[in-house]
């Protein structure tokens, strides 16, 4: 039947088209997620997610690398916590429930605890997406080791302190002077008055002497 055949091939037309364009979609997707995979290896950002429900947390290599754990292994949600100084974990934590109430995003900057003992700084931002009915579902964002950042800024820190300390010092050593040539500076005038009055007494005595000496 000719008429059937048409339509058939129509038909197989059709779905042969939605797979080219299926295809093309997909090939858009493999390039967008690897340039952007490409742009957060060159910034050294490392991507993270939450589950809210499970807590299943899902990292990328250099977001292991930023909280010094090792590539190869597991990083659960546990992990992450026991990594974060203990004394910037309820900050942390206070970030993360409040970005769970609101569409706006969260950056916070805390000290990780890598295995060596060492510490760094690691700035994490995040933000939440929801549901269709307004419930946290996923929380992601990207993490960024700063401890250059943070180091420059404590040595700054220092030696800003150290230059008022040292203006401090300065200031303190000129007004001690200033009152130590001023303290001078009124026993000279102090010796010299005396000693003009002295030159004057010495004076009036010898013009004493001339005039006893003509009587």
């Amino acid at each position: 039947n000719s008429e059937t055949l048409k339509r058939a091939t129509a038909s197989a037309l059709r779905a042969r088209r939605r797979q080219y364009e299926a295809r093309a979609a997909l090939q858009q997707r493999l390039q967008a997620e690897e340039r952007l995979g490409f742009a957060l290896k060159a910034g050294r950002l490392g991507a993270w997610e939450i589950d809210i429900s499970t807590r299943v947390l899902s990292t990328s290599d250099i977001c292991k690398e930023n909280f010094g754990q090792p590539i190869d292994r597991a990083f659960t949600y546990q992990t992450l916590l026991t990594c974060i100084h203990p004394d910037d974990l309820p900050a942390y934590q206070e970030a993360l429930q409040a970005a769970l109430g609101t569409r706006d995003g969260f950056v916070i900057e805390i000290r990780a605890m890598w295995p060596d003992q060492s510490i760094h700084w690691v700035q994490i931002r995040g933000e939440t997406s929801f549901t269709e009915d307004n419930q946290p579902q996923r929380v992601a964002g990207v993490s960024l080791d700063v401890t250059d950042r943070m180091e420059s800024a404590r040595q700054l820190s220092d030696s800003q302190h150290a230059l008022h300390d040292l203006n401090a010092t300065l200031e303190r050593r000129i007004e001690e002077r200033t009152c130590e040539l001023a303290q001078l500076n009124d026993r000279l005038m102090h010796e010299i008055s005396e000693r003009e009055r002295t030159q004057a007494a010495s004076i009036q005595g010898q013009k004493m002497e001339a005039i006893g000496r003509l009587t």
